[in-house]
């Protein structure tokens, strides 16, 4: 018989650090953003402010399933007058990618989440889950189990689509079949750059180090003093994240820089991780000076060349579905997000308040 227990407090969530790095090795659906590593540093970093609400699904002695959820305190309505809780994964707002961690027979599991979630209504006014793929072999079972009487709102839309590239036969013949303009393109930009015996080299960095976060680090400030562009280095909670991050990543060989470089100048970078056959984009940048030359392009083509001659399954490119990205694979999944409100006095007041502000601003027009 399953039964479900709430972890609540830090001394409990890190204890189960090995149980959770376990549990995610036998799951069908494992995400380098999954990973306790991961959590633990979203805690640290933007979860101050969160009530721990982690649930444990156990049969007997055996954990069969964790669901890395937390209360936020802090949302609210008008300001700060109508004050609300929603309940949400752990990694909101800084991950591609969440989902329930459950090793098998995942229905009763689910069913067993969302009846303990429900029983505790009284702690929460609104359920919102982000970032829930199409292949999680949990997606059509949250959606099912998502439902109930109590509650005024249900709603599971789409947000974003995920392209990947399965990584199949050999790289060669990948390459033959993107567009031959694209290929053209790509060897002239390669030319251009190594004529005169000039050197492009590629960098594979698998133990990040202070002096590579310093590379791009000077990079996006560059670009910034150009373009105002954003850079998560350049924002100070997100750089904190990236900081604690690292050391724990280094130490399971789960982080990988590629860099692109020029005469030995950094062209082009990109954050990944590796996890599970797979290796992650999660953050990339170029030298805008070497625009013309699409440094960025040139670097995909040397990672997707690298996952082929190193045995992976999946070169994953994450959120976002931006037109390099479609340039090299035309596959993709999609993310949902579920957002649930119950039977609310606050947010009929709200529901009610952006009626009118709609009603008001048809009356403007």
């Amino acid at each position: 018989m399953i039964k479900i227990k709430r972890v609540d407090n830090v001394t409990d969530f890190y204890s189960l650090e090995k149980i959770w790095e376990d549990l995610l090795e036998e799951c069908p659906d494992k995400h380098i953003q999954l990973s306790f590593d991961w959590c633990r540093t979203w805690l640290d970093v933007f979860g101050k402010k969160t009530e721990l609400f982690v649930l444990i699904a156990e049969n007997g002695d055996e954990i069969l399933g964790i669901a890395p959820l937390v209360i936020v305190k802090n949302g609210s309505f008008f300001g700060n007058s109508l004050k609300y809780r929603q309940v949400v994964f752990i990694g909101t707002g800084f991950t591609d990618r969440s989902d329930f961690i459950i090793k098998k027979h995942n229905e009763e599991i689910i069913r067993e989440f969302f009846s303990y979630i429900y029983q505790s209504i009284n702690l929460w006014d609104e359920l919102d889950l982000r970032q829930i793929n199409t292949l999680s072999s949990n997606f059509e079972l949250i959606k099912k189990y998502s439902q109930s009487s109590l509650i005024n709102e249900h709603k599971f839309f789409k947000v974003i689509n995920t392209p990947y590239l399965p990584i199949e036969g050999d790289f060669e013949t990948y390459l033959s079949g993107r567009a031959k303009l694209f290929r053209k393109q790509l060897r002239m930009y390669t030319n251009n750059l190594t004529e005169d015996g000039k050197t492009l080299d590629f960098e594979v960095i698998t133990e990040v180090k202070d002096e590579h976060i310093n590379l791009i680090i000077e990079m996006a400030e560059y670009r910034k003093s150009l373009f105002e562009r954003r850079n998560i280095f350049l924002e100070k909670q997100k750089f904190d994240f990236i900081q604690k991050m690292i050391p724990l990543f280094n130490k399971k060989n789960r982080i990988f820089l590629f860099f692109l470089k020029y005469e030995g100048k950094l062209l082009s970078y990109d954050f990944t991780f590796s996890y599970n056959k797979t290796v992650y984009d999660w953050n990339t940048s170029y030298n805008p000076d070497f625009k013309k030359y699409s440094v960025g392009r040139l670097l995909n083509k040397f990672i997707i060349e690298y996952c082929f001659a190193n045995g992976y399954k999946v070169y994953d490119l994450m959120a976002g579905d931006e037109d390099y990205k479609l340039k090299w694979t035309k596959v993709f999944s999609e993310n949902y997000n579920l957002r649930v409100r119950k039977k609310n006095i606050k947010f009929s007041i709200a529901n009610y308040y952006e009626k009118v502000k709609k009603m008001v601003k048809k009356t403007n027009v």
